[in-house]
């Protein structure tokens, strides 16, 4: 076989021209070679799949995280008459958009679980009948849970500021971020 531009076949030109085919040791030489290929190939995919989850998980969370703090934030700032809980878990207030005698809540799902935060509302204002709400629907969790970070409270008055302080944890228990000692100032704050 003669190839075009090339004068005299060499090296793997001079193999592929030749009648002869390729030996049994050469053959085994090429699949062991493929066959690392592909286990670098199948170990670094596994290696970035196990990454994009966990760095999905953390970014979901931080998410959450900061919706629940903004939602939070948006009820609260303007919140007068605010008490916070003994147990430091709930936050009772009047409220402008649900009335007076509103609480806020963390609601555990289980023992050493976090939960979900909840609105229960007297009836006053707009809501004819005293009531309990989610803050966000249960599927905006997505599957984690809010819980007080470490040991102290959700929430803790200081002066005319709140103070929240939350863990996000995946269904595991794991936490997947953490908000400390965030500052929400009380626009309407004085004695009930």
């Amino acid at each position: 076989m003669k190839i075009p531009g090339i004068k005299q076949p060499c090296g793997i030109w001079k193999k592929l021209s030749g009648r002869r085919g390729t030996t049994l040791g050469e053959m085994l030489v090429a699949v062991l070679i493929l066959l690392m290929l592909t286990m670098v190939v199948a170990g670094g995919t596994g290696i970035a799949v196990k990454v994009y989850r966990s760095e999905k998980a953390y970014s979901g969370s931080r998410v959450l995280a900061n919706t629940v703090l903004l939602a939070m934030t948006e009820e609260l700032r303007y919140a007068s008459g605010l008490t916070v809980g003994e147990d430091g878990t709930s936050v009772s207030y009047d409220s402008r958009s649900y009335g007076a005698g509103t609480t806020m809540k963390l609601e555990s799902q289980g023992v050493g679980e976090g939960g979900l935060i909840k609105l229960t509302y007297s009836g006053e204002g707009e809501h004819a009948a005293p009531r309990t709400d989610d803050l966000f629907q249960e599927s905006t969790y997505s599957g984690y849970r809010i819980q007080p970070h470490g040991e102290e409270p959700l929430f803790a008055l200081d002066g005319e500021t709140l103070v929240i302080s939350y863990d996000v944890c995946d269904p595991f228990g794991k936490v997947q971020a953490e908000l400390e000692g965030v500052r929400i100032r009380l626009l309407n704050a004085g004695p009930k």
